[in-house]
């Protein structure tokens, strides 16, 4: 039989009150960003959760400073390099989520688009990813991680500002540009990102570490589609409004979508000019997200 060995570490114990605490704040953040999108701004549904849920992870962060096994480890909160990863990764994704939303939304509710021929035009995207990540870990030999990172954030940047210009005129050339620069941007930016958050990270918290990085970039895709939604769908709904001052029914909640189908024809033109503006919005946002 094997000698039995003394275990090196005590496991450390779930934080089932940071759990709830991130838990409660993020989800009525969430929530209070996605309806936004539907009722901008009204106290009830989108600013109460809102400031209830930042009340929350206030509440949340001075719970990991006092507890002796907090859900994220002191050794990560306090790795400058790690942080700063995160950050990076989280408003990447926002971005990203964002833009995907409202780019999906101009090609299939506007333009009448399939899922499939907008799935596929995501081919532009999907494969200059794939070789961008795969080509990455040899560029790390020659460049450093930072310098990796800030390319694929700058070659993102200018694939969402490539798209943030596409109109009614625009040929599709110029949004399958703008996917091949996101694509190539975010193939380095990953692979990137991990190494400079995970580089410094060792022993037993390595596992909450990495965990901690998945879920920035889960988050970011989660707020980016609330945030960025909200946003668009409040500037949609002010050029809307500035013409047509009475409609604010029906007509309005679907011009947010960019589904003009039930609006009347003689307001097509009007209704497409208000979710144009509303995209420019989401995207500038989306593009500045990346700064």
């Amino acid at each position: 039989s094997f000698p039995r060995t003394a275990p090196t570490s005590r496991a450390r114990e779930l934080d089932v009150p940071g759990v709830a605490l991130a838990s409660a704040g993020l989800a009525a953040v969430t929530f209070g960003l996605t309806t936004a999108t539907d009722v901008p701004w009204v106290p009830a549904r989108t600013l109460i959760p809102l400031i209830g849920g930042g009340i929350v992870l206030i509440a949340f962060v001075q719970w990991q400073r006092r507890t002796s096994d907090p859900l994220i480890p002191r050794q990560v909160r306090s790795n400058a390099a790690f942080l700063g990863a995160c950050a990076i990764y989280f408003t990447s994704y926002l971005a990203f989520g964002g833009t995907l939303y409202y780019v999906t939304l101009r090609f299939q509710n506007l333009l009448g688009w399939s899922a499939l021929h907008t799935g596929l035009s995501w081919v532009l995207m999907n494969l200059p990813f794939l070789a961008a990540a795969q080509t990455a870990g040899k560029l790390s030999q020659r460049f450093t991680p930072w310098t990796i990172v800030t390319t694929g954030c700058a070659a993102g940047a200018l694939g969402v500002a490539a798209l943030s210009t596409l109109s009614s005129t625009t040929p599709f050339v110029v949004a399958g540009l703008g996917y091949v620069l996101a694509g190539v941007g975010f193939g380095l930016l990953v692979p990137g990102i991990t190494h400079v958050a995970m580089r410094d990270i060792v022993g037993p918290v390595a596992g909450a570490a990495s965990a901690v990085l998945n879920s920035s970039r889960q988050l970011g895709t989660a707020v980016g589609l609330a945030l960025v939604g909200a946003i668009g769908a409040a500037a949609t709904q002010h050029a809307w409004t500035n013409t047509h001052p009475a409609d604010k029914g029906p007509n309005s909640a679907s011009i947010i979508t960019g589904n003009l189908h039930g609006v009347p024809g003689h307001m097509r033109d009007a209704a497409s000019s208000a979710f144009e503006m509303g995209y420019h919005v989401a995207l500038g946002v989306c593009v500045a997200s990346y700064d």
